[in-house]
């Protein structure tokens, strides 16, 4: 959300805000909403903002039980003084959250310290928790793709140490329909015999073909000395750990062709910056062009389909680019990629290698071939023998490609 300056006396005059109200209510025009008993403020008064910025809230609708609701985004301007830029929005995601479980006796040893996803592509999610206990939402970071209809799909908890009796039971549950319940039926994991103290558990699961698309809540509850049961995503128990995190649902029928335009800013998480208005996933095709107002900048793991580099791209340290299908190149396109970050060509089909200086590159997907002009190099402050730091580089190809790409990196950084 973006909101415009704009003061008097202290107080906000130009200003963007939420509501909540009833459908039989209309606002009129020129008249600010006010709060009463049907109508429900949202958001804070969104102002002076010239960048966009990540909004969440969590509200009790109860006062709106049966009924049908619409949201209304209100924008307050009364043109006193200065530029009036409208308000901005973007990204607009609605959920259920589902119940808070409850544990009475919680500790630091019957907890999950690491989690980790895998889907059928091999993409992965992971999140260190350093043994949390009780109740944990995290959203920091994009959420995994989990295609419809796939049964090649992990997921890995490793529980805490120093648990007495040494029990450490487990499972997992995906609201797939999207309801905000966590149901028998959406239990994806449950363990029949207790871990040991500082174990790693793996599960594989299946993603229904009739799973709703988008954003799903995904919760995992582990180091109870007790069994869970299918229906108890939800149930107190005295030991354990709850933890809740995002995955994104989507068909891998279907594969959409988007392009950088960089309207909004430079992240690859807002809609706007994309055409198709979007945000592409693990498959789909993405053509990276010169924007006249934003360059791209990866700051996490993403996966793609199909990579055209007609523009530049900046990576930075720790994003991770996984390309799955083939790679096509300008010829003249640049990037900034950190020294720290990662690009993957995992295509099992012959693909030529953009000449860029790469952070890491890990190419062994199938048969590989260095560009006819231009150098593929390895960041370029990277020294692999005077001050220990740590580059990758692995091409899978015939012999004299193999001696080319290396001969580049001894010559320049030995």
């Amino acid at each position: 959300m973006l909101g415009e300056a704009g003061w008097l006396f202290g107080n906000p005059i130009d200003y963007f805000k939420v509501w909540i109200t009833p459908t039989s209510y209309n606002p009129t025009a020129g008249t600010g909403i006010s709060t009463s008993a049907s109508r429900m403020l949202v958001s804070d008064d969104f102002h002076s903002q010239e960048n966009f910025t990540t909004f969440s809230a969590t509200r009790n609708l109860n006062a709106f039980a049966g009924q049908t609701v619409r949201l209304i985004f209100e924008w307050i301007n009364n043109g006193n003084s200065g530029s009036q830029p409208p308000a901005a929005i973007d990204n607009i995601s609605l959920s259920v959250n589902p119940c808070t479980p409850t544990t009475t006796s919680n500790n630091s040893v019957d907890t999950i310290v690491n989690m980790s996803l895998t889907n059928s592509l091999g993409a992965t999610y992971s999140n260190a928790t350093s043994g949390n206990s009780g109740y944990l939402y995290t959203n920091n970071q994009p959420p995994l793709d989990l295609a419809r209809g796939t049964t090649s799909n992990q997921l890995s908890m490793t529980f805490g140490t120093g648990d007495i009796s040494g029990n450490q039971y487990s499972a997992a549950w995906i609201d797939f329909n999207g309801n905000g319940i966590f149901e028998s039926s959406e239990n994806i994991a449950i363990s029949a015999t207790a871990a040991e103290n500082g174990a790693t558990v793996t599960y594989a699961f299946t993603v229904p073909a009739t799973a709703t698309l988008g954003q799903k809540r995904i919760r995992l509850r582990g180091g109870s000395d007790s069994t869970y049961s299918p229906s108890g995503a939800c149930a107190t128990t005295q030991y354990g750990d709850t933890e809740d995190y995002n995955v994104n649902i989507v068909d891998a029928s279907i594969s959409t062709n988007y392009t950088w335009n960089g309207n909004v800013n430079a992240s690859w998480q807002i809609a706007s910056n994309w055409t198709p208005n979007g945000i592409p996933s693990s498959f789909d095709n993405i053509t990276i062009t010169a924007s006249t107002s934003n360059t791209l900048n990866i700051t996490d793991r993403r996966t793609i389909n199909n990579f055209t580099l007609n523009g530049p791209f900046n990576m930075a340290a720790a994003s991770n680019l996984i390309i799955r299908g083939n790679v096509a190149y300008n010829g003249s396109a640049t990037a900034n990629l950190n020294c720290a970050s990662k690009i993957e060509i995992r295509s099992a089909t012959t693909q030529t290698i953009p000449p860029l200086t790469y952070g890491n590159l890990d190419a062994t997907g199938g048969n590989r071939t260095l560009p006819s002009t231009g150098t593929v190099g390895i960041c370029n402050v990277c020294n692999l023998h005077r001050d220990g730091k740590y580059c990758e580089l692995r091409i899978a190809g015939n012999r004299n490609h193999l001696y080319a790409a290396f001969f580049h990196l001894q010559q320049s950084y030995i």
